[in-house]
């Protein structure tokens, strides 16, 4: 159908189970018009409407909306003006499939309505409105925003400070977020062929061909910048043939001592390259501050020797 033009009546197009494409569709709501297009059906029902123009011209006291969807399968509009009086929502939802409306311009005559949309009962999937204006009004799309979905288009938006844009509103604003600082790593390392006694308590570092070193101050390595501590990663390397036995090794990150250690890393030295790490660490760290990985080797049935080890330290 093409061009339809309709004035008066309380319904003046009602379409009842069935299914239509229509190519221009204009309807003055006059006084005594309650509802200008009636779309009712069932899920094999499809209506798409081409430029539907709804006007209320005379501001009538009657209109209850310009378009009830009822139990349609899929209804698809593009373009037009829908235009309300009677502080009347445009569209009323009475259940259904889809409804999609695609750069729809919105306006009342008198008092605006509450919302453009009155969601009586939810269609299957969201409503869908793409690039939608409000002309002289400013009203929420729907008395239920869960069951629509806009896709605005706002221009100039930013977010302040450090924070990022993480998505879009319903509404069509950006959506701000904090933007955590970046983190960084520290590679600490020592590349000597160490030589681990049973019992012993080592450190590695900045120094990296300390054999056997036993003193953190000859390790450590200062921090850049203030931060918290989140993860370490160890690993050790031995040649083939230098592997120990199982037993488990404890690595931990201290802190300007020795002894002031976070974390717990353990694993065994019984391969060519074992690793580990401790991803629960939540230790803040100033600039300035030293670190330092501390290594405590347990009695070995069979020691290690050779032992190059690597460590990598998160700071956000």
């Amino acid at each position: 159908m093409m061009d339809i033009a309709l004035t008066g009546a309380h319904f003046p197009f009602y379409m009842d189970t069935s299914s239509a494409t229509i190519h221009g569709l204009w309807i003055e709501l006059a006084e005594g018009t309650e509802i200008g297009a009636v779309l009712k059906g069932t899920s094999n029902g499809t209506a798409v409407i081409n430029h539907p123009v709804f006007s209320t011209e005379t501001n009538p006291s009657t209109v209850r909306h310009d378009i009830a969807s009822i139990g349609m399968g899929s209804v698809v509009l593009t373009g037009g003006v829908l235009e309300t009086a009677n502080s009347a929502p445009h569209i009323g939802i009475y259940g259904g499939g889809s409804f999609i409306h695609t750069g729809g311009n919105y306006s009342a005559a008198g008092t605006p309505p509450a919302s453009i949309f009155k969601i009586v009962s939810p269609t299957t999937n969201p409503i869908q409105l793409i690039s939608p204006i409000q002309q002289w009004i400013d009203v929420p799309w729907a008395d239920n925003m869960a069951a629509i979905q806009t896709g605005v288009v706002k221009t100039n938006q930013n977010c302040t400070g450090n924070d990022k844009v993480s998505g879009i509103s319903s509404t069509g604003a950006v959506v701000c977020t904090a933007n955590p600082s970046m983190g960084y790593t520290l590679t600490l390392s020592n590349l000597a062929a160490n030589a681990p006694a049973n019992g012993a308590t080592y450190y590695l570092g900045g120094d990296v061909f300390d054999y056997n070193n036993g003193n953190f101050d000859a390790a450590k390595v200062e921090i850049p910048k203030t931060g918290t501590i989140k993860q370490i990663q160890i690993r050790q390397n031995v040649p083939s043939g230098n592997t120990g036995s199982a037993e488990n090794v404890t690595h931990k990150v201290c802190i300007n001592s020795g002894t002031a250690c976070f974390g717990s890393v353990s694993f065994a030295y019984n391969g060519v390259s074992t690793s580990g790490n401790d991803v629960t660490l939540n230790q803040p760290v100033v600039a300035g501050d030293t670190i330092a990985i501390r290594v405590d080797t347990p009695t070995w049935t069979t020691r290690p020797l050779n032992v190059r080890w690597y460590a990598v330290v998160y700071i956000e």
